[in-house]
């Protein structure tokens, strides 16, 4: 596979993962400088988003934990920070279990992760959005679930301002994808207590204060698991903080990296 990239600043590795749908969910924060001049920031599309390389094959979260690990030592080094967003955290969660050494902190930005309120959730939606995909109407199934992630059905007009052009044609793109290959691999992954304690990682939990339920208790589960956690609630925003309040999320984050850097 190849993997689109960009890669800004100096400093210790500071690699993001997006989640389902986003590619270009840190881009928005590329040009802030709170970040770009503290940390070498490398933004990465994944396996079958942006210009990386396609295909339905399947690429479970240990897969992609292992992208995102060479991703950071060809260009990054040894060590470095992970900041994940929604989906992309299973996948920097993965990362810590399997090389610890390699991941100074975990900031997780609304994380998806396979709790009983997600599994109810994915159930709910997952029948209307398989079926508008199932008759090819595939603008219609991206629509359905973004917008229950969202928790509202503006999303488009939201999110258009803020995004590149050709955003909402790679959702429509990869919305088979999801269904058929990412989504059912996420919700068969895996993190039970025996893997909950392996995380010793310094743990930042970043939460819009407009989001739905789901994220509220994902969060409240994690700030249980992981006793080394911070959080941090941007105000006036839902579950696509980084690309409505980019400059907040980038402040939310730098005093936590700073804390837990290599030096």
């Amino acid at each position: 596979s190849e993997l689109e990239l960009n890669v800004w600043g100096e400093g210790d590795p500071a690699l993001t993962i997006h989640g389902v749908f986003t590619p270009y969910a840190f881009d928005a924060m590329s040009l802030e400088p709170l970040l770009c001049d503290q940390f070498r920031r490398i933004a990465y599309h994944r396996h079958n988003y942006g210009l990386s390389s396609h295909g339905d094959h399947a690429h479970s979260v240990k897969d992609e934990a292992e992208d995102a690990l060479e991703v950071l030592q060809q260009v990054g080094g040894r060590r470095g920070h992970i900041v994940a967003h929604s989906g992309g955290a299973p996948k920097a969660l993965q990362l810590a279990l399997d090389h610890p050494d390699a991941v100074l902190s975990l900031t997780l930005i609304e994380p998806v992760l396979p709790t009983p309120e997600f599994r109810e959730f994915h159930g709910r939606i997952s029948g209307d959005v398989a079926e508008a995909y199932a008759s090819g109407d595939r603008d219609r199934a991206a629509r359905i679930f973004i917008s229950a992630d969202f928790g509202r059905d503006d999303v488009r007009e939201q999110l258009d301002p803020v995004m590149p052009p050709d955003w909402w044609d790679h959702c429509v793109t990869d919305i088979g994808y999801m269904l058929t290959v990412e989504g059912p691999g996420g919700v068969a992954w895996s993190f039970g207590p025996e893997e909950r304690e392996r995380i010793t990682q310094p743990v930042l939990l970043i939460e819009g204060e407009e989001t739905i339920s789901l994220f509220h208790a994902i969060d409240r589960r994690l700030k249980q698991w992981f006793p080394r956690t911070e959080e941090k609630i941007i105000s006036g925003v839902n579950h696509f903080i980084q690309f409505l309040k980019p400059a907040e999320t980038a402040r939310a984050i730098e005093p936590f990296l700073k804390r837990h850097s290599a030096g």
